[in-house]
């Protein structure tokens, strides 16, 4: 029995090294593609002082919502550590999120209108491997562009307009998994994305000219569900 015991444990040293030889090992630099949705909420707030125009009073307020498809691409490095794995990605996420809402002003009904056309951002990676599996938590900071746009309807034809980027942070989670059965570097994940963006006012110039330019705070959030799709270089 005890020589059987030596065996046994004689076996598995020796195929030990081969065993973790095996594992899979996600250090390296990956470079990919992703699509998937977006949600995102909008609250703009009136910062116009005296006379209105577009709005009925200072701090007046709408909510906007819209859902639409994105796509992206990205660019990654990282490091793993026994089944730790550190990281850091740089990110273009593209799509036109738009709603429309209306509200009354003091002259007409109004459209408001907000506009998100891309995002940038850089992001650590923090994560868990095991084989061929990876999940992972992702912080960082991000900048999208927005513009708003007031349409005053139907009595006058007033349009203002404006654009700037904002910036902010994310927080993310996701999970990715090896095709080691095709291509040990091919990597198909899911990643799911929070963005929340610093309160902005934005000056909106009339291009008739007529009235005065309207200031209105923006402050945007957005939710990401997106499948990714990439390659690694080891």
């Amino acid at each position: 029995m005890k020589k059987n015991l030596h065996s046994i444990l004689f076996t598995l040293i020796a195929f030990a090294p081969n065993l973790y030889a095996d594992a899979y090992d996600w250090t390296g630099i990956n470079i990919g593609v992703k699509a998937g949705s977006a949600s995102m909420d909008s609250r703009l707030e009136n910062r116009v002082v005296g006379s209105q125009h577009y709005f009925n009073a200072y701090g007046d307020s709408i909510v906007l919502k819209d859902t639409s498809a994105l796509g992206g691409i990205f660019l990654g490095a990282q490091k793993q550590y026994k089944n730790y794995l550190f990281g850091v990605e740089l990110d273009h996420t593209f799509g036109d999120l738009e709603e429309t809402k209306q509200m009354t002003g003091p002259f007409a009904t109004n459209n408001f209108k907000v506009r998100m056309k891309n995002i940038n951002s850089i992001a650590g990676k923090l994560g868990y491997a095991f084989d061929d599996n990876l999940i992972y938590a992702k912080l960082g900071y991000a900048s999208a562009k927005f513009s708003t746009q007031a349409d005053e309807i139907p009595r006058f034809d007033h349009t203002g307009v404006s654009s700037n980027r904002q910036s902010g942070y994310l927080i993310g989670l996701g999970f990715d998994k090896s095709l080691k059965l095709l291509n040990k570097n091919i990597i198909l994940g899911i990643n799911y994305d929070h963005y929340e963006f610093n309160d902005k006012t934005q000056i909106g110039q009339d291009l008739s000219g007529f009235i005065p330019t309207y200031d209105v705070n923006v402050n945007p959030s957005l939710h990401t569900l997106m499948v990714k799709l990439s390659y690694k270089f080891n």
